[in-house]
């Protein structure tokens, strides 16, 4: 283009030439944006919003969707975006086209074009007209060097049906690169409607001063080229040199001059250079690809699957950045590749080179192949390939280009090795074709033509012509004195005979993909005999009209279409709201119905960047296989349908629709949000990173989200939680239970995941607690082993608003507060060794993980839980116990629960409730359950013992707390109001795992005795101390030194009833002396 000719100027003296000349033609394209419109002359009507189109010369910097820019002729008969009439011309009355811009909500439509200017002073000007029916909004008009000061328009209104010229004018010193913007920008806060629609009618450069310091390259480089004048087109070269020097010395030169003879110098030079080339004496154009080296990322290139790297392992790797496919040694890279088109080059011979590698690494690390040579990446230019089956820091191509451009690249096909590599790539252009050259690229063409005829299934007349110009091709490049017009001419025909097979194969392509998904159809409905009977009858007409190639275009396009009407009458519908996903019937839309592929309960829509239909989903760094996508996505719609019955078949508007899934093209970005639409389908959004990651439980997790939100579809009412209990800021039910859900598909990876510490580290805090919301995923399985694998189904089908889970539960269940607390005691039991079915297995290798709750070692051997761990309600403690040291003996735990605890939680003090108990895991994965103990507000001391299994491994003491009437947990992300049930407890025969166990005080041992003393002694919960020879008194001790009785004793047997746990009992004589001293125990 022409603005590239100014690349390489240099600095030099400056004239001063004719103020205010339009240089536009030199350094733009399309200024006028007259050439290849958007919307042509035959448009009519409005065209709608939300298209976004491609400028010709332009570059689309434009990031946003809403709502329309594109190129409009002239013409009264349209409109956009509901905007008035198009002017019938443009500014002054000009004819041709205009760019039309109009968006909204802060927005900004952005084109531009990259150009290097000389050293000069330069004006920039555009005009606009507003079909709108606002003026507000603000003009993008700038000029915007790689280094330097920007000047940028300060237009910020629009007269409605008016002209407005804007004008900018820059002074640069020397040759500077940079960018001429144009475009329009909305104001935050209000859409297109209170905006101009504005149309551009041109972008100018217009030149008050410019330097000279291009034709003096210009003139360098031709001398250069020219040499000893020995070349050939050596004497055209010359006049061009001369004429420029003649310019270049006129001080009065106009500045048109300046820029034509530097154009005309530039391109005789060019001419010279192309006339010289040789294979030994070759022209290196490496120029005329864009960012060869790929320092630049794949800027230039249309990448499907290649990645950056930066590492220095592949010995062919020049500069900093280089491009591979790596996959584990062993497995096999996927099917990628990189193209450029190559554009207005010379017809002629080339070479392409370029370091390349293929290999299964035998190693880490490893650029050294393993076995045979690897198979199945090319590098290629247009028609011409050769396979890259090793590593080699240059390996090179040979091919002829005939027509004046060609496609490159580099692809893997079914390729063997784990590692392929690519950098470096370089052309050289080595003289014009002979006939004889163009012979042998006919030759190769007509190979390549049958290859493709013989691959592709389509019409029996396509056919016929197609062998006729291969025929007619061979004919002219096998004769021996090769004819160029005739060789011409078959390559035209054998341009038309690809077009012809590409257009028939297309056509039926349409059909192939019509009977492939009837079949898909036909067997999700296998055991329903009506539908498959009605897709079999289709399936067979529509195959019928496939084998017979007579067939014309209508009829084949017939079949699809009848095939096509009768799936969707079997198919389940699919739903799309326009306010969501735009227009799915516009293939400029992110989302297109022609961009999709289908399961039998799902529709995944993939973005626009993706491309049209690829054989490798690539997004920046990230693959990713949609039908893994789908496959998965069934598991979890069967499993949730099936075995959880979160709904019915049958009863579900998923009887109707498929669930959606939409893929983003964003290479950076995660999301990963599943919910629904409407009140009437599920509907899941995921990036390419987000998919498949975490072993696919992502997908499984936002699929349960899908299911949540079907249920309150299904039921047409606020079930599902569609609301936030307690008025908070959302419902952390919602994320427990994905998560649940997606860990009953994936049982495995329950225990191994990234949440799993982040739930042993909150079993204190409340079961619906916000801020474990996604580690909390366990409570669900004890409610299925107490109710069925089904309940959670039915708890979310029959929630009712505005309660929270645990109040559905205790509804559903038919239970009361203190039975729900008793279940909850329960539970943390069970937990403690994960002795339920569905946690069993895959627990087992855990039950070791737990970390002892935090606990204060306090007064008279009492450990009291921290406040970083009290259980909060429905919360529990598990605190792992020594085993005592007497196998088989009886351990004790003294409890209190301490109401009114400073430094504590405490809000409800009189709606304290604990329980507790004794857990045993024996060696043999058994388990022995103690009774279960329970403290009140009035009554918060008691003590529990519990007889050790002899085969015991593991000992357990479990607390649970919880209010005597259950009141919600509220989102509210503030821990401060969040109720805690302190306690402490004193153990016996036992202590707290890792510190010594307390003394056995499960026994009745004599500490002081004497033969003259009484006899004390324990029958059921009665202390006996009989007939003392002295009289004497009883005083009775709780460990704690508190007395709870104190009696005379005598001459005859005296008894007093004791409550359970341990005591100190004393005999003392009239004069205070200690007779005895005896620790007893009360069962």
């Amino acid at each position: 283009m022409k603005r590239n000719l100014f690349m390489c100027l240099c600095l030099a003296s400056s004239l001063h030439g004719w103020a205010q000349v339009d240089i536009s033609a030199y350094f733009l394209e399309n200024h006028g944006f007259d050439t290849k419109f958007n919307y042509d002359a035959r448009q009519t009507g409005n065209v709608s919003g939300d298209v976004i189109n491609e400028v010709y010369g332009w570059t689309n910097e434009t990031m946003a969707t809403y709502t329309v820019a594109g190129t409009f002729a002239y013409n009264p008969e349209v409109t956009f975006n509901n905007s008035s009439a198009l002017p019938a011309s443009g500014y002054e009355g000009s004819e041709g086209g205009a760019l039309g811009l109009t968006t909204g909500w802060g927005m900004q439509l952005v084109y531009s074009q990259s150009v290097t200017l000389p050293k000069g002073t330069y004006r920039l000007s555009s005009a606009y007209y507003n079909v709108g029916t606002s003026g507000a909004g603000n003009s993008l008009l700038a000029w915007l060097p790689d280094n330097g000061t920007a000047t940028v328009s300060d237009v910020k209104n629009f007269p409605v049906k008016s002209w407005k010229t804007d004008e900018l004018i820059f002074t640069l010193t020397a040759q500077t690169t940079g960018k001429i913007r144009i475009g329009f920008a909305a104001n935050e806060g209000v859409g297109s409607a209170n905006h101009a629609k504005i149309l551009v009618d041109y972008v100018k450069l217009l030149c008050d001063d410019m330097d000279k310091g291009g034709l003096e390259t210009a003139l360098s480089a031709a001398r250069a080229a020219y040499g000893d004048g020995s070349g050939v087109y050596a004497e055209e070269l010359k006049a061009a040199i001369d004429e420029a020097q003649t310019v270049y010395e006129d001080e009065h030169v106009a500045v048109t001059d300046i820029l034509a003879l530097t154009q005309r110098l530039t391109e005789a030079t060019q001419t010279y250079q192309y006339k010289n080339a040789s294979p030994e004496h070759p022209l290196t154009m490496t120029s005329r690809i864009v960012n060869p080296n790929f320092e630049d990322g794949t800027t230039g290139w249309e990448n499907d699957g290649m990645l950056t790297q930066t590492n220095t392992s592949f010995p062919g790797k020049s500069g900093t950045t280089y491009l591979e496919r790596w996959v584990n040694i062993g497995s096999r890279v996927p099917d990628v590749g990189i193209r450029q088109t190559l554009e207005g080059i010379p017809d002629g011979k080339y070479r392409l080179r370029a370091a390349v590698g293929n290999i299964q690494q035998n190693g880490a690390n490893s650029t050294v192949n393993a076995g045979e040579k690897q198979t199945g990446v090319t590098l290629y230019a247009g028609i011409y390939d050769m396979p890259v089956d090793t590593m080699k820091a240059h390996k090179d191509l040979y091919f002829t280009v005939v027509d004046g451009q060609v496609t490159i690249g580099f692809k893997a096909e079914n390729a063997t090795g784990n590692w392929i590599c690519l950098d470096n790539i370089r052309l050289y252009y080595l003289g014009a074709n002979t006939p004889d050259d163009y012979a042998a690229y006919l030759s190769r063409y007509a190979d390549d033509v049958r290859e493709e005829l013989q691959a592709k299934h389509i019409q029996s007349a396509v056919r016929q012509a197609v062998e006729a110009a291969i025929e007619a091709a061979e004919k002219a490049s096998a004769a021996e004195n090769p004819d160029e017009k005739a060789m011409a001419e078959a390559k035209a025909a054998l341009d038309e005979a690809v077009t012809a097979i590409e257009a028939s194969a297309a056509v039926y392509d349409v059909l192939a993909d019509a009977l492939r998904y009837a079949g898909q159809v036909k067997d999700w409905y296998e055991e329903d005999e009506e539908k498959r009977g009605k897709m079999e009858t289709a399936i067979q007409a529509a195959q019928e009209v496939w084998e017979n190639t007579e067939q014309t275009e209508e009829q084949i396009r017939s079949a699809a279409q009848a095939l096509q009407d009768v799936t969707q009458t079997v198919d389940k519908k699919v739903y799309t709201a326009q306010w969501l996903m735009g227009d799915v019937n516009d293939p400029d839309n992110a989302y297109y119905i022609g961009r999709t592929r289908q399961s039998k309960n799902w529709i995944l829509f993939w973005e626009k960047g993706y491309g049209e239909n690829p054989s490798v989903f690539t997004c920046g760094n990230h693959t990713i296989d949609i039908d893994e996508v789908l496959r998965n996505a069934e598991i979890a719609f069967d499993f949730y349908t099936d075995s959880l019955k979160f709904i019915r078949r049958g009863r579900s508007k998923t009887d109707t629709y498929k669930m959606v899934i939409r893929l983003r093209y964003e290479p950076e970005g995660w999301e990963a949000s599943g919910s629904g639409v409407d009140d009437l389908i599920g509907l899941l959004t995921l990036t390419p990173w987000a998919a498949p990651s975490r072993n696919w439980q992502t997908l499984y997790h936002e699929i349960g989200h899908c299911f949540q939100y079907q249920v309150h579809c299904d039921n047409g009412n606020r079930n599902g939680w569609m609301y936030e209990p307690g008025g908070g800021k959302g419902c952390a039910f919602w994320e427990q239970c994905a998560q649940w859900q997606a860990y009953k598909i994936m049982p495995a990876d329950q225990f191994n995941n990234e949440w799993f510490d982040g739930y042993l580290q909150n079993v204190h805090k409340h079961i619906l607690h916000e801020s474990p919301r996604y580690n909390n995923y366990f409570i669900q399985d004890y409610w299925c082993y107490k109710h069925g694998m089904d309940f959670m189904g039915r708890l979310w089908n029959q929630s009712r608003n505005p309660e929270d889970a645990v109040e559905a539960y205790m509804r559903l269940t038919g239970i009361t507060d203190s039975e729900f607390n008793d279940e909850m005691y329960d539970c943390a039991a069970r937990f403690a060794t994960w002795d339920i079915p569905a946690l069993e297995e895959y627990g087992a290798a855990k039950v070791d993980s737990r970390p002892l709750p935090a606990m204060l070692k306090v007064a008279d051997n009492y450990w009291r839980i921290s406040p970083s761990a009290a259980p909060e309600n429905t919360g529990h403690n598990i605190i792992w116990l020594n085993l005592p040291k007497r196998v088989g003996s009886t351990v004790s735990a003294c409890f209190e629960g301490l109401n009114r605890q400073e430094g504590y939680r405490v809000k409800n003090a009189t709606y304290a409730e604990w329980r507790y108990g004794f857990v045993a895991l024996l060696k043999d994965g058994s388990r022995v359950y103690g009774d279960m103990g329970k403290s009140v507000y009035g009554t918060p001391k008691d003590t529990i013992f519990f007889d050790c299994p002899v085969d015991c491994k593991r000992l357990y003491f479990v607390v649970s707390g919880g209010p005597k009437k259950y009141w919600r947990q509220v989102w509210d992300d503030n821990d401060a109001n969040d109720e805690q049930w302190p306690y402490q407890v004193k153990f016996g025969n036992t202590n707290r795992y890792g510190s010594a166990n307390l003394p056995d005080e499960t026994g009745i041992g004599e500490v002081a005795t004497d033969a003259s003393v009484p006899i004390v002694s324990v029958s059921g919960r009665t202390l006996r101390v009989e007939p003392s020879p002295v009289a004497a008194e009883v005083r009775v001790a709780a460990l704690s030194g508190v007395c709870v009785a104190d009696f005379p004793c005598g001459a005859s047997v005296v008894e007093t009833p004791l409550s359970p746990g341990f005591y100190i009992v004393q005999v003392l004589s009239a004069d205070g002396r200690n007779l005895v001293t005896k620790k007893v125990v009360v069962r």
